[in-house]
């Protein structure tokens, strides 16, 4: 009786020694998964827009195409859209399609253009992340921007995501409750570093990066010597999520 009180004893020690090792190794594969996506940089979606003057070729090592499909502009008091860039096709990359805003539009019939913009191409087998909105807002003018922004985006459908480029000046001189507004409606924030063939000053852009609590992209020009130090710098900012090279020839 003895040695069968031993035996089981010992068997039941086993058991329990068997469970908290195998909760002890579930824990510690958790703290690595965990530690491993913590650890995981943002910025892990980069992109290229591809405008009127692109060829698709310019861009085969990007992740994302963001494809430039035309203008809007009041003429005679009537928003217009004016056809520009690439024509849908199939792509097998993910695409943005974006529209220059030259003026704001919210209305029912901007919305159903881009309905239609996105069915030509979808038609075609190409898969449509989102549309990018392309519009200079004055900086004292960003809080209007997030009203129409808002409007957009409780009308566009949810699996689109809302993309908009932004300028420097925003972070640099803007209120940045006010950028935070603008990021509650939308995916991503493009703020473009150039201006025409030249970058914003450097240094004054990092210091208004650093002010930023929302996620943001860049715009880079695609044969800048700087760009590779630059992507490098804002790599250590939590915020940054990647960068659009404009290509130019």
């Amino acid at each position: 009786m003895l040695c069968e009180r031993i035996y089981n004893h010992f068997k039941q020690d086993v058991y329990i020694n068997r469970h908290i090792k195998y909760i002890a190794f579930l824990f510690a594969m958790f703290l690595a998964i965990t530690i491993f996506h913590i650890n995981q940089p943002k910025n892990n979606s980069n992109g290229s827009w591809i405008w009127s003057h692109n060829k698709l070729s310019d861009a085969i090592d990007t992740d994302v195409l963001y494809i430039m499909q035309g203008a809007i502009s009041k003429v005679d008091n009537i928003n217009q859209f004016y056809n520009q860039g690439l024509r849908a096709r199939f792509i097998d990359k993910n695409v943005y399609l974006v529209l220059r805003m030259n003026t704001l539009d919210d209305s029912d019939d901007f919305l159903n253009l881009i309905d239609n913009l996105i069915w030509q191409w979808e038609i075609k087998g190409t898969t449509i992340l989102g549309i990018q909105l392309d519009y200079d807002s004055a900086t004292l003018k960003l809080a209007s921007y997030a009203t129409k922004l808002e409007t957009i985006r409780s009308k566009l459908p949810s699996k689109y995501k809302l993309s908009i480029t932004g300028l420097m000046d925003w972070l640099v001189s803007g209120n940045i409750s006010e950028l935070e507004s603008i990021s509650n409606f939308t995916d991503e924030i493009v703020f473009q570093l150039y201006q025409i063939n030249n970058y914003y000053n450097l240094n004054q852009a990092f210091v208004a990066f650093n002010k930023a609590t929302f996620d943001f992209k860049v715009g880079l020009l695609n044969n800048h010597h700087e760009n590779s130090t630059i992507v490098n710098n804002l790599r250590e900012l939590p915020n940054f999520t990647g960068y659009i090279k404009f290509i130019i020839k």
